[in-house]
């Protein structure tokens, strides 16, 4: 222990061990995942989500009672234990990997402990030094354990730990990094000391010695018989301080190419390892990668197959084989399978999402290059990472990553990663702060879709945004700005906000509100990017608003499937038999009146008549002159969405044309007919056991309750509520069109009593979305409150977005400029808040914004109420 050195600061402790509030035990609450798997009281995280305000309190005073006392009920931190078999058959206990299942009740107050760690972990991994309450909080939780273990299903047994870290605790990643850090400063010791040498790829490369994961470790250090010993010595050391200990019978030694095999042998008796490694799998993976990439992942296309070909894939239904293939085969075109049906529709439609017309089966091609891009903006992002420093040594010591290229000398790594870096640059745009390092010409900076540079013919070649500013100013030069941008691109940069504060140019991601990468944006982007290219991708015939309203819905996943299928002629009827050149009589079996067609055997068929009638729904020519199936299909769901009637009556329609398709192929390929009294009651029986089923959660929306912001608490007043004395309330919106040269902007100030400081609007610069406008209002707001003197200041806005972004700390965002300058001038402010109301609360500015119109000033402001004004605002005021 004697290489850890420094301490945790003041500050940080200071932060670390304050007062627990309501807000923190309610976000802690909502981040445990809903259906994660419960205690042994059987209570899930999703009961205290869906009922918080019935608990909410209890749980609060339970979480601060142990903050307070520093002691924790040891039946809360009870646990049972469940063993997931790692291999087919195991026999041994170490073929088990046990799993703790905590209560939440516990893992509320070890989410608490790791919302405040964890943004100190990388500065405490470094220093270390934690208050004495922290501690006791930590060892509380880990003193306190008891377990038994589930056989069955059945709980046995008693265990009391000696040692040890449980799987499943909020705080074991935590605790485990902690205890490791002892050994990686003896290894950096080690190290500064030449004792041991590590890796290195290159000159210019960092040298790695370790690199440690989660009960995992890799050493890296020279085949010599001096290093070996002094790793050897390390890990002796360690294991006496810490009481963990080497698996010697998991471990194994990796020998460079050119090591000779006496000396191989002498270092596995140093190491005391016997087993030799590089040729087998971690997590699932090859450890070491060779030319042939085909035979090397073989194994993934095996395992998709075994799993999508089994006895089990024949009993679904297309709806159960649509969810296996997205959960296990992650949508695998080239699968071969004997027993595929004719395909109706071509992939790549499918492929494109539910609201635009497909199933919303991933591509795999394209999926790999999203989650390839996300490693990329890692690196981008986190520049002093291991990794970025690693690659950047290796092949672009000289430029940054964004301007690197694949080379030839390069590794599967390398060119993987380059590939996601060109579908990240395809969705980068640059974010203008002195702008100075962006080139108009060749650097995305306008606000498009996707984002570009100046259009146009290339004047200087080395020309920044800077360039087209009046001299140390942050405003375009009317003279240079217009002789270069064509009008629409000056009315695009126009939009942009150049901040008066920030200093550095940086890329961020355009296709997320708050310009960080996802591997569904990115998916997007990869999936979208033949729009800019190639002709777009058709979607599947059919209405693509019916289709959306289909899977909205509210039947089983099957009939969702089945009407899709309808809609987009994907059903062997005669007619498409006959289309696709199958020799096939196009006349209906049943009646040999009328071609075969889906509407056909949904509406106009006799025997299809009389079993709406027997379900007492009217349909077809009594609604009128005969139409398609697709317009008679939105007659019925547009009925479903009527709350006049009962769920049964709206939804039935949908079932019986499920068993109508059903009784068909029966007729023709069993040659049984049943009659329209039978199938009208099978679709009211269907239809009754799903919505009986479904009505214990027909209300409940667990999703909508695990994200806290959706399930703030809403004042049901609207009226507006008066500020502290001595304070002032300033209320402000704004107001956004896409075509508008301007942004409304409206504010009012009041004081506590009610009296109106100050109220006025302003058309500010224009904005290129909603939130963009309230920023745009919000700084001018306070640039008013400023040059009038006011310092105390309440602000409230109705826009949610705006105060979750101002009031989340550091943003990254495309408007993080804007709101850099935000933060600036809130600064400037003594006392300052920002809240959020409901739109009633905040019609006074909503009003104030909405009467600025295109022949008034800039400015406009008053010291009283103007006579529009009045009758919006709400008096009295509530106290």
């Amino acid at each position: 222990m004697s290489s850890l050195e420094s301490k945790v600061t003041t500050e940080m402790n200071l932060d670390l061990t304050k007062t627990v509030t309501d807000k923190e035990i309610r976000d802690a609450v909502f981040l445990i995942g809903a259906d994660r798997a419960p205690g042994f009281d059987g209570f899930t995280a999703a009961f205290y989500q869906q009922f918080w305000d019935v608990v909410g309190s209890d749980v609060c005073q339970m979480v601060r009672q142990f903050f307070e006392t520093g002691h924790l009920d040891r039946t809360m931190n009870h646990t049972q234990l469940c063993l997931i078999p790692k291999t087919t058959a195991p026999t041994h206990m170490a073929d088990y990997r046990p799993i703790s299942l905590c209560t939440v009740n516990y893992k509320i107050i070890a989410k608490v402990l790791v919302m405040r760690l964890k943004k100190y972990l990388e500065r405490v991994m470094e220093q270390l030094g934690f208050d004495a309450s922290w501690i006791c909080w930590v060892m509380e939780c880990g003193q306190t354990v008891s377990y038994e273990v589930l056989i069955n299903g059945s709980p046995y047994g008693k265990v009391q730990p000696t040692r040890g870290i449980r799987q499943g605790d909020p705080l074991s990643p935590y605790m485990f990094l902690f205890c490791v850090e002892t050994l990686s400063q003896m290894l950096r010791k080690a190290e500064q000391e030449r004792q041991v040498h590590g890796m290195k790829i290159t000159r210019t490369c960092p040298a790695i010695s370790h690199l440690l994961f989660a009960g995992d470790s890799l050493f890296f250090c020279r085949a010599t018989t001096s290093n070996c010993e002094q790793m050897a010595l390390i890990f002796k050391r360690y294991e006496e301080a810490s009481g963990q200990q080497i698996n010697y019978t998991k471990s194994s030694v990796i020998f460079g190419m050119k090591i000779p095999e006496a000396k191989r042998q002498r270092i596995k008796r140093i190491l005391g390892i016997s087993n030799v490694g590089g040729g087998g799998k971690y997590l699932g993976l090859p450890e070491q990668f060779g030319r042939n990439k085909v035979d090397l992942f073989e194994f993934i296309v095996q395992r998709v197959k075994e799993r999508t070909e089994g006895w089990s894939m024949k009993f679904l239904s297309p709806a159960g084989k649509e969810i296996l293939i997205k959960s296990i085969a992650m949508a695998l075109p080239g699968k071969e399978n004997g027993n595929l049906k004719i395909p109706w529709v071509a992939w790549k439609r499918m492929s494109l999402p539910k609201k635009e017309g497909g199933l919303g089966f991933k591509d795999l091609i394209h999926f790999n290059r999203a989650l390839l891009a996300k490693q990329a903006w890692r690196i981008h992002k986190q520049p002093n990472s291991l990794l970025a420093r690693l690659y950047k040594g290796m092949y672009h010591s000289h430029t940054t990553f964004l301007k690197s290229k694949t080379g030839n000398q390069r590794s599967y790594g390398w060119s993987s990663i380059q590939a996601g870096k060109e579908l990240l640059q395809r969705g980068m745009r640059a974010r203008i702060g002195n702008g100075k390092t962006i080139k108009i010409w060749s650097d995305p900076w306008l606000p498009t879709l996707p984002p570009r540079p100046v259009a146009g013919p290339v004047l200087d070649d080395a020309m920044t945004v800077s360039d087209l500013w009046v001299e140390n100013k942050r405003e375009w030069n009317p003279t240079i700005f217009e002789g270069v941008l064509n009008p629409e691109d000056q009315t695009l940069a126009r939009k942009l906000y150049l901040s008066q504060h920030a200093e550095e140019d940086t890329f961020e991601w355009d296709y997320t509100q708050n310009a960080e990468h996802t591997v569904r944006s990115g998916y997007w982007v990869a999936t979208h990017e033949d729009l800019l290219e190639e002709e777009a991708i058709q979607p599947p015939p059919g209405s693509t608003e019916v289709k959306q309203a289909i899977w909205k819905l509210h039947v089983a996943p099957k009939i969702k499937h089945f009407l899709w299928r309808c809609v987009t002629g994907a059903l062997a009827t005669n007619t498409r038999l006959r289309s696709r050149n199958i020799d096939a009589d196009p006349i209906c079996q049943r009646c040999c009146i009328e071609e075969e067609t889906i509407h056909h055997i949904m509406f106009n068929c006799p025997y299809t008549q009389s079993v709406w009638r027997s379900a007492n729904i009217i349909i077809g020519n009594q609604w009128g002159p005969p139409s398609s199936f697709e317009d008679n299909l939105n007659r019925l769901i547009q009925l479903s969405k009527t709350q006049t009637t009962n769920s049964l009556d709206r939804f039935l329609p949908f079932w019986i044309m499920w068993r109508l398709w059903k009784s068909r192929n029966v007729f023709l390929f069993q040659q049984k007919c049943q009659s329209p009294d039978y199938e009208a009651r099978k679709g009211i029986q269907d239809a009754t056991e799903w919505l009986n089923a479904n009505e214990t959660t027909k209300n409940t929306n667990v999703h909508a309750a695990t994200n806290p912001i959706q399930t703030s608490r809403r004042d049901s007043s609207s009226q507006w509520n008066p500020p502290p004395e001595g304070w002032v309330k300033c209320n402000f919106d704004s107001g956004y069109t896409q075509e508008s040269p301007y942004t409304r902007s409206g504010w009012i100030i009041r004081e506590c009593n009610g009296h109106i400081v100050l109220c006025g609007n302003a058309k500010l610069q224009s904005s290129t979305c909603s939130l963009h406008a309230e920023a745009l209002g919000f700084l001018h707001a306070l640039q008013v409150i400023w040059a009038h003197g006011l310092r105390y200041v309440w602000f409230e806005s109705d826009s949610k977005s705006l105060v979750t972004l101002i009031n989340n700390g550091e943003d990254h965002s495309l408007l993080g400029t804007l709101i850099y300058d935000i933060r600036h001038w809130m600064l400037k402010l003594p006392y300052c808040s920002l809240e959020f109301v409901n739109r009633e609360r905040n019609s006074a500015a909503d009003a104030l914004a909405s009467h600025v119109h295109a022949r008034d000033p800039l400015f406009q402001s008053y010291t009283t109420s103007p006579s529009w004004l009045v009758n919006t605002l709400y008096y009295p005021y509530t106290i």
